[in-house]
């Protein structure tokens, strides 16, 4: 996917401790984003994977999963926005059982490169999908689940540095255009993710990232 927005990131991760806190459970942080919980006497250890576009991942190294084949991971807590890139409102999921998780992503995986994709950085999404794509491939992980809890945003007001740019910035001309070399890594990545956004077959797409300076 993109790069990560790390205000956003915290801002999801906050509302997952939120929402299993005021479900009951005491919590240890035992790293950035790992959990051990206890509710009723029952000590479970989770993670948080969060989502801006109604998509987690994992990595797979070639021979098992990196995270989500971790047998000390009991359960995957998902926090999301409710819709994809909008950030008017966090939904948090109950948490899921990685054993349960993890065949989608099993089906996921091997339908990537049934497709010709390389299969290390597997995506899957929260919603069910109907594109006739690859992309449709085990989603729904959350579809008839009720979230755990909802937490509304307010609008992102500009800021004021943002502001500034935009109106100080008169048109000019380009002084320099190049297009960026990428290795094969960065320009599969793009071409999945922006395939995956637009729903269309991934061989369709050339990618090309153009750097311009402006005097």
């Amino acid at each position: 996917m993109g790069a990560i927005n790390k205000r956003r990131e915290r801002e999801l991760v906050a509302a997952g401790e939120r929402a299993l806190e005021e479900d009951g459970n005491k919590i240890l942080k035992t790293k950035f984003k790992h959990y051990t919980v206890e509710k009723d006497g029952v000590r479970r250890n989770i993670i948080t994977r969060t989502s801006t576009d109604r998509n987690i991942g994992f990595m797979h190294d070639g021979n098992d999963w990196l995270t989500l084949g971790d047998p000390d991971i009991d359960d995957i807590l998902i926090v999301a926005y409710r819709e994809a890139r909008d950030p008017s409102e966090i939904l948090v999921y109950p948490p899921i059982p990685r054993t349960a998780l993890q065949p989608r992503f099993d089906q996921a995986r091997a339908a990537y490169i049934a497709d010709g994709h390389e299969g290390r950085r597997v995506w899957v999404g929260l919603d069910r999908r109907t594109t006739g794509t690859v992309w449709d491939t085990a989603s729904g992980i959350v579809a008839g689940i009720e979230p755990l809890a909802r937490y509304p945003l307010n609008p992102e007001p500009e800021s004021q540095a943002e502001a500034n740019s935009r109106e100080r910035v008169p048109p000019t001309q380009p002084s320099l255009s190049m297009v960026v070399e990428l290795d094969e890594q960065e320009r599969r990545s793009l071409t999945e993710r922006y395939a995956r956004d637009l729903d269309v077959d991934p061989r369709r797409l050339l990618v090309e990232v153009r750097l311009t300076v402006f005097r």
